[in-house]
């Protein structure tokens, strides 16, 4: 029985090591989508404060330019959303796995206290068994 309980045990180990993995991956990839949002931002900010009311080509030009930097800072925006939403699914899929894999081992430990306790019971009566025929030699 205990081997079954060990096998499960290393099975449910694993799934929480490959939880944990997930979480690290979703949390890099929503930290490389931080970036890419930030850098996106920094960029349009700098389009818009440094307009050139001269040429109005130039600010047609910049004006369509910005437009493209904010549609592709709200699709970012939307995607570190989504990234924070995964990040959360997987912190809750990890934190069952570890429930899963600490029952499994507080069950293995509690038969093994258990085992034990049989044993060491089965152990002091023996010793008894024996201080009990050495009271009778002697009383004898």
């Amino acid at each position: 029985m205990s081997d079954v309980l060990g096998v499960i045990h290393r099975i449910r180990k694993a799934k929480e090591d490959e939880e944990r993995q997930k979480l690290a991956q979703a949390q890099q990839a929503r930290e490389v989508s931080k970036t890419i949002l930030l850098r996106t931002t920094e960029a349009l900010e700098y389009v818009q404060n440094s307009e050139d009311g001269a040429d109005a080509g130039m600010m047609a030009q910049r004006h369509a330019y910005a437009l493209r930097l904010e549609m592709n800072r709200r699709a970012l925006a939307h995607e570190v959303e989504l990234r924070d939403a995964i990040v959360e699914d997987r912190r809750g899929k990890l934190r069952s796995a570890a429930l899963d894999a600490k029952a499994i081992e507080n069950v293995t430990e509690a038969r093994h206290e258990r085992i034990e306790r049989e044993r060491a019971k089965k152990h002091q009566g023996q010793l008894d068994e024996f201080g009990s025929m050495g009271w009778w030699r002697d009383s004898a």
